[in-house]
């Protein structure tokens, strides 16, 4: 970890998807905001992305991790405030995926 030079969240999100070599968005709904920023950087810089609604099955990943096999995976997607409950359904849908991803 290193700290930015500011205390804006833009450079926060550009730089760790400059920092990884994929990203994983859980949305339940359309992508916005600081999301949106970081899948549009993803893009820009050539990374993989995959979205994902945080209330269906982290199987539909799999694959995507078996083709991509990232070293560094971003973890990214809508703040509590903004969509009230996406923090427990992202906790459980990420262990549903550890468990299955070896």
């Amino acid at each position: 970890m290193r700290e930015t030079a500011t205390a804006d969240p833009a450079e926060r999100t550009r730089r760790n998807v400059a920092e990884s070599d994929a990203l994983l968005v859980l949305a339940p709904g359309a992508v916005s905001g600081g999301t949106a920023l970081a899948v549009a950087e993803a893009q820009r810089l050539g990374r993989p992305v995959f979205v994902a609604d945080p209330s269906g099955d982290p199987a539909c990943a799999l694959g995507w991790l078996a083709r991509e096999r990232p070293a560094r995976l971003n973890v990214a997607g809508p703040r509590e405030s903004e969509a009230p409950g996406v923090y427990a359904l992202a906790v459980d849908w990420l262990g549903g995926l550890l468990t299955r991803w070896g």
